[in-house]
C-alpha cells in the first residue's frame, strides 16, 4: 500500500489542469461543510414570509437558500411574482412552471401569487409603472400582513430593471410609512461578478459581510436544482453552468432595510 509521499508524487505527475480541478474540488468541499452545519432556530410561532420576485424562476435561481431556510423553520412562505415571464411569449407555460418549482421548494400552490398586468411586462429594457407596481404590492402586503418581506436590492443581482423596480417600490412604501408596523423588510445583497461565480467558496466572504446569511445543505441544494429543472423552458446550456458555479444557489446574504417591529 502506497504511503502519503508516494500518493503525493503520483498526484503531482498528473497534468496541470487535473491538479487544479482536483484541488478546487477539495477546497470547495472543505469550505462547504465548514459552514453548513449550523443550528437552526425554530420560532415559537410560525411566521409569514413574503418573497417578492419579478419573474418565474427568480425564486430558485436567486432565493432558494432563503426560501428553504424559512420553510425548514416551519414558517409560511408566500411568493408574489410580478410578471408571468412573457418576454418570449410563453408566459402561460412559465406560470405553470413557477407553481411546480415552488412546490419543490416547499411552497404550496395556494401560496403562489402571480400578477399579469400590461404595464408590468417581462422586459430588461422597460421601466415598470411605479404606481401600478406599488398598488399590486401593497394590496398583497395589506391582505397577507407578513412578518417579513424579502426582495432584490438596488442592484437586483444582475441589474435587471424589473428586479431593481421591486427594490425602489419597497423603499418608497417604507419611506411613506405604508409598511405594516410588524413587518420587517430584507433585500438580497448583490455580490460582485467575481464572487457571484465563486460557487461555495464565497461562503466565508458571505459570513464576513452579512449578519444574516442562509446556506443550503447538499440536500437543499439538490432541491434547488430540481426546482430549476421545473422551469424547463429556461434550461439553456448556460443555466447548467449557473447551477454549478453561482453562489446564489448555495448562499444568500440579506440586509434589513425597513424595521417597524420585532419578528
Amino acid at each position: 500500500m502506497a504511503g502519503w509521499k508516494e500518493v503525493f508524487e503520483i498526484f503531482c505527475q498528473q497534468n496541470t489542469l487535473t491538479v487544479i480541478a482536483f484541488t478546487y474540488f477539495v477546497i470547495c468541499i472543505i469550505t462547504y461543510f465548514a459552514f453548513i452545519w449550523r443550528k437552526v432556530k425554530i420560532p415559537k410561532f410560525p411566521r409569514k414570509i413574503l418573497l417578492i420576485t419579478a419573474h418565474p424562476d427568480d425564486e430558485c435561481m436567486f432565493f432558494s437558500p432563503t426560501v428553504q431556510a424559512e420553510t425548514s423553520k416551519g414558517n409560511f412562505v408566500y411568493v408574489l411574482c410580478l410578471s408571468k415571464g412573457d418576454y418570449y411569449r410563453i408566459g402561460d407555460k412559465r406560470r405553470k412552471e413557477l407553481i411546480k418549482s415552488c412546490s419543490m421548494l416547499g411552497i404550496p400552490e395556494r401560496n403562489v401569487l402571480q400578477v399579469d398586468h400590461p404595464k408590468l411586462p417581462d422586459s430588461p429594457s422597460i421601466v415598470w409603472d411605479a404606481t401600478v407596481l406599488q398598488k399590486e404590492i401593497i394590496a398583497v402586503i395589506y391582505g397577507l400582513q407578513p412578518n417579513k418581506v424579502i426582495t432584490f436590492d438596488s442592484n437586483g443581482v444582475s441589474g435587471h430593471k424589473n428586479h431593481t423596480a421591486l427594490y425602489h417600490c419597497i423603499q418608497d412604501i417604507c419611506g411613506k410609512n405604508r409598511m405594516p408596523n410588524h413587518t420587517r423588510v430584507f433585500v438580497l445583497k448583490t455580490t460582485s461578478i467575481l464572487r457571484k461565480y465563486l460557487s461555495i467558496l464565497d461562503l466565508p466572504l458571505a459570513y464576513l459581510t452579512s449578519k444574516r446569511t442562509f446556506v443550503s445543505t447538499p440536500l437543499k441544494t439538490f432541491y434547488a436544482w430540481r426546482a430549476m429543472f421545473a422551469h424547463r423552458s429556461q434550461l439553456m446550456w448556460f443555466r447548467f453552468l449557473y447551477l454549478i458555479f453561482s453562489n446564489y444557489m448555495f448562499v444568500n446574504s440579506l440586509q434589513e432595510v425597513c424595521h417597524h417591529g420585532d419578528c
